[in-house]
Order: C-alpha cells, then structure tokens, then sequence
C-alpha cells in the first residue's frame, strides 16, 4: 500500500508442473511424471503504478514467500502463468518456457529461487 493504497498484489497456490515441462538438464535426479510447484496467481499492478518497480518488487516477493515455504510443501519449481505478451518481462526475471515452447506457462527451479534470494542472481 501507497498512502493507504493497494498499488499491486499477488497470490501464491499450490499446482504442479509436468516432467515433460522441464527440460532435462533441470529435472536432473527427479524422477517424478510431475512436480509440486508454487503459482505465483493474480498478479496485478495499478495502472497508474506500472513501470515504477512494483511487479518486479511482487514477483521478487512471491518467489522469496515461494523459497520460504518449497522445503515444507515439498515444491520444486515456481510458475506463473503470464498474460499474452508479457512472456519476455517473466523471461527478465528468471523465468524458463518449457522446450519448443514460446508462450504458456513458465517456471522456474526452486534452486534458482534460492539463489535469486540469497542474491546471487537476478
């Protein structure tokens, strides 16, 4: 809140994602047909707050909740599900498509969400 504003907000819930989903190299040692995954849900921006930081600042949020929360939960991957044409903003912040896929859902391994909040990426 801005001034005792909403300006953004998001929800985190549980789903999974397919094995196929992933690309090898990632599913490594996971032997699974899917994966529990964290969705990052209903991320919004006021419009009149766009392009000021405020989604980065919630998706950097939501995947720190998403870091805090996998080991309990038993999460392996974040995804989001982003709207038509914001692929490439998800892309800036980490997030994979899945093989010879170039729009739909997107992930992100929960191993790079942990290295993204101790700061060594992103």
């Amino acid at each position: 809140m801005s001034d005792g504003r909403l300006v953004g907000l998001f929800c985190l819930s549980m789903t999974s994602i397919e094995s196929f989903s992933v690309p090898k190299s990632v599913r490594s040692g996971m032997s699974r047909v899917s994966f529990p995954a964290i969705l990052i849900g209903r991320l919004a921006v006021d419009v009149g707050c766009q392009g000021n930081g405020v989604g980065r600042a919630l998706v950097s949020d939501a995947i720190e909740r998403s870091v805090e929360l996998a080991d309990s939960i038993g999460a392996k991957f974040v995804v989001v599900d982003p709207k038509s044409g914001l692929g490439e903003w998800y892309r800036n912040q980490g997030f994979r498509c899945p093989p010879d896929e170039t729009d739909g859902r997107m992930f992100l391994p929960m191993k790079a969400a942990r290295r993204m909040v101790r700061g060594g990426e992103g």
